[in-house]
């Protein structure tokens, strides 16, 4: 609650919240963003479970399927001038 009040009435111009609202905002962004003790919160759980998902089928892909892909992304960022994404590296090698 200080510390929003301190920065965010500064510099954003938002309203002085009190201890109920600061109490309500911190288990909300807890359930969406953090989790609690022993589980995952519900963004991050899902964004590392499609990382692994994604990350497990570039690695099964032939070197002719990775170069069709970059060819797509690359049409797809506008003509052509968008970066290439960087090839991750083998597992256990990192």
């Amino acid at each position: 609650m200080t510390l929003w009040n301190s920065i965010l009435v500064t510099l954003v111009h938002l309203p002085v919240i009190n201890f109920w609202q600061a109490l309500g905002l911190f288990i909300l962004s807890r359930i969406l963003f953090g989790g609690f003790p022993g589980k995952p919160g519900w963004a991050g759980h899902h964004r590392r479970k499609d990382l692994e998902e994604m990350r497990s089928k570039w690695f099964h892909l032939s070197p002719e399927e990775k170069a069709q892909f970059r060819q797509d992304w690359k049409s797809r960022s506008g003509a052509g001038g968008g970066q290439v994404p960087v090839t991750p590296q083998e597992p256990g090698t990192e």
